[in-house]
């Protein structure tokens, strides 16, 4: 058996991961980096048609469409004084602008959950083991 302190280290390197998502959900993120995130933007919207056709003007292609656009954007920034975050995104912040989303972008027509799409991110590493790995500074 060999030790630790027997292995030359030239000859090996030590792999660290570092975490990631496979997805653009606004939910995903806030579930994961909730208040790590610096500044973010994200969007989403739905649109729904609600179309009627009258009879009689129906034999001159006579018809009637009317739609419905809700969209939400999202672009958050912190912002510091003296050093400190003045706005930082505190643990109820991702339950308030869920519920926001929820109520402006639900809809009987869709089958999953209102969402956002994220498009850019900045978070704040505060584990010192990413903080080693990655270029990151405190």
């Amino acid at each position: 058996m060999v030790s630790s302190s027997e292995i030359p280290t030239d000859r090996y390197t030590q792999t660290a991961h570092i975490p990631s998502l496979l997805t653009s959900s606004l939910r995903a993120v806030f579930d994961n980096f909730g208040t790590s995130i610096v500044s973010i933007t994200a969007n989403g919207s739905v649109e729904t048609t609600n179309g009627t056709i009258a009879e009689e003007p129906r034999k001159y292609g006579v018809t009637r469409e009317q739609r419905t656009h809700h969209g939400l954007e999202l672009e958050f920034q912190q912002l510091t004084k003296n050093g400190e975050p003045s706005n930082p995104v505190t643990s109820d912040a991702p339950e308030q602008i869920i519920d926001e989303i929820e109520t402006v972008l639900d809809s009987e027509k869709i089958s999953v959950e209102p969402d956002l799409t994220v498009t850019s991110m900045t978070l704040r590493v505060t584990e010192e083991r990413l903080e080693e790995v990655t270029s990151s500074t405190a």
